[in-house]
């Protein structure tokens, strides 16, 4: 299941490094990615971000408050998902993934980060399916693609 396409300078198991869970063989993070590209990964426990200061205050340093940036605009981006993954139909989920997109990139005009087997994967759809109802969509009007390149009409 592809929650996100990441780029450089991008973070990803942030909710499990700032759970405090241990990453051993009887607890291990239940996140898989797969780079496409030379990948380097670095590890921040969490726990260290926080700091006291000399009264005992606790303080949060500048990484700590972007973490916690980073953290709410990932929880959008996991609800923007299951808003499309709560539609009913494959048609519904990519207009709506589609409308996001548009909207988003603040055209009607865009590209999205998938090829057809990822957004498929993306949306939780069959690809075949997923095919036939942008075939439909294109007929009735409402779009026009190539590769992963849409126009909403």
């Amino acid at each position: 299941n592809i929650l996100a396409d990441l780029v450089p300078g991008e973070l990803f198991a942030e909710a499990f490094a700032c759970a405090s869970l241990q990453q051993a063989e009887d607890c291990p993070i239940p996140v898989t990615v797969i780079a496409t590209a030379e990948s380097s990964v670095l590890w921040i426990p969490c726990g260290r971000l926080i700091v006291m200061d000399a009264e005992g205050d606790v303080t949060h340093g500048k990484l700590a408050g972007n973490l916690m940036r980073v953290l709410a605009n990932k929880n959008l981006l996991l609800n923007r998902k299951i808003g499309y993954l709560s539609q009913r139909s494959t048609r519904e989920k990519l207009l709506a993934y589609l409308s996001d997109q548009a909207a988003m990139q603040g055209s009607r005009e865009f590209t999205i980060p998938f090829n057809r087997q990822e957004l498929a994967d993306y949306l939780c759809v069959e690809r075949s399916a997923m095919s036939a109802t942008l075939g439909k969509l294109r007929e009735e009007g409402i779009l026009t693609f190539r590769k992963n390149f849409f126009h909403l009409l």
